[in-house]
């Protein structure tokens, strides 16, 4: 494990990932670094990439793929930046992420997915997002007391989710367009399909 973690370390553990974007995120890394300074009974570990590191947190640029995932393993509560794959993770290893979208406007991101992302992920009931240190913080002790949903429930059921996109293939197929037709005509008769 990194030396920002150590595995011995009894208390709950609050992983705080920016991602590995060029554009510095200090915002959410100043809101986790005081969050762990009023929360000495948590540990805080946050991936800050190319933001100032924090100080009350323990920091770390990047994490390798094996112990990110051991972090997320044992991680009470993921903050997460907007990126979906970070978010899709988290939720992969069974928490509800808490994610900060980077904002153009800060000069943390080149436009506004993340926003956009994080709001449709919210939206599904895929993550919970948080504009504002209060916000993330009152999520964070949520999460901390085992009070944010779980993820599962918002997901697609697969053999369901089959079903619908048959039944949309069998509607869109089931009146060929004019061109089809002609395309379907054009073939049974040996002629050439008109042009256009």
């Amino acid at each position: 494990m990194t030396a920002a973690h150590d595995e011995s370390d009894a208390r709950p553990l609050v992983l705080g990932l920016v991602g590995t974007d060029h554009h510095p995120f200090d915002r959410v890394v100043a809101w986790l670094d005081a969050f762990a300074r009023t929360h000495p009974d948590v540990h805080v570990v946050v991936q800050h990439g190319t933001s100032q590191p924090p100080t009350a947190a323990d920091g770390v640029p990047l994490l390798p793929k094996a112990e990110l995932a051991g972090l997320l393993d044992r991680a009470a509560v993921v903050v997460s930046h907007g990126g979906p794959s970070t978010i899709v993770e988290s939720y992969r290893t069974g928490r509800m992420p808490v994610v900060v979208p980077r904002d153009p406007q800060h000069g943390e991101h080149v436009d506004g997915h993340q926003q956009r992302f994080a709001r449709f992920a919210e939206q599904r009931g895929l993550a919970l997002v948080a504009h504002d240190a209060a916000a993330l913080t009152a999520l964070v002790e949520r999460g901390l007391a085992g009070d944010l949903p779980r993820p599962g429930a918002a997901l697609p059921d697969p053999a369901h989710a089959a079903a619908v996109l048959g039944q949309e293939v069998a509607r869109l197929t089931a009146v060929p367009s004019r061109r089809l037709r002609l395309l379907r005509r054009s073939a049974r008769s040996g002629a050439r399909a008109p042009r256009g």
